[in-house]
Formats: C-alpha cells, structure tokens, sequence
C-alpha cells in the first residue's frame, strides 16, 4: 500500500544487490505490474542512514552525497 492508501497488486519480490556511488548496498524490491521506476521506502532511507534534503535536492546515503538529476519526489 502506498502512503495515499492506494493498493497495488504485487507480483512478488526480488532481492537485488547494487552499489551507490561505489558504496555497496541491497534490498528486497516488490515487484508489480503498476509501477515502472524503483522505488526506495522509507525504511530503506532509515536503515542507510539517508538524509534528503528537499530544499537543496540533495540526498546523503552514508557518507555519499549526491545531488538528483531531476527536482521531483513521488
């Protein structure tokens, strides 16, 4: 369910390991036909320590800052 209450059908999950920036990192994706970016939650963002700072679109994971391409947040 999304933080607006809508629900999506999840097709299943996938555990997926990737790096940031050169700083190795993973989790479990749920998988659906309704979305078509991946989407980081918020327990994710806690558990790497993410600060994402609006104002500036900057956000930090870690010690990794960077600095989004585009200045929206779905």
């Amino acid at each position: 369910m999304l933080q607006n209450g809508t629900n999506i059908p999840v097709l299943g999950s996938v555990h997926i390991s990737f790096t940031v920036g050169g700083i190795p990192v993973s989790t479990t994706f749920l998988v659906s036909e309704a979305v078509d970016e991946p989407m980081l939650g918020l327990d994710w963002l806690t558990e790497n320590q993410c600060i994402w700072n609006y104002g500036e679109g900057i956000l930090r994971i870690g010690e990794l800052q960077t600095k989004p391409r585009i200045a929206a947040v779905r």
